[in-house]
């Protein structure tokens, strides 16, 4: 029997910060640029997304939250007849 309990755990979290992450809901207009960025000094992640043309809405409402949940309760049986 698999989850026996029906418990309704979260098996993952939501980890996009931004709207321009992802492959399949990516956006270019919240992606940020580090095309002027030295990478050796470090860079303040927050103010890049802010930098975007959205802007404050560049940042994703799921991030941080469960987005993949256990199954339902499931049983198997196996009947064997010998002869």
């Amino acid at each position: 029997m698999l989850n026996v309990f029906n418990q309704k755990t979260a098996q993952h979290l939501f980890n996009g910060l931004n709207r321009g992450t992802g492959a399949g809901g990516a956006r270019q207009s919240a992606a940020i640029d580090l095309s002027g960025t030295d990478l050796t000094k470090g860079y303040d992640y927050r103010a890049l997304i802010l930098r975007t043309p959205e802007g404050a809405a560049a940042f994703d409402p799921r991030y941080g939250k469960a987005d993949l949940f256990q199954d339902g309760t499931r049983a198997y049986a196996t009947v064997r007849f010998l002869f």
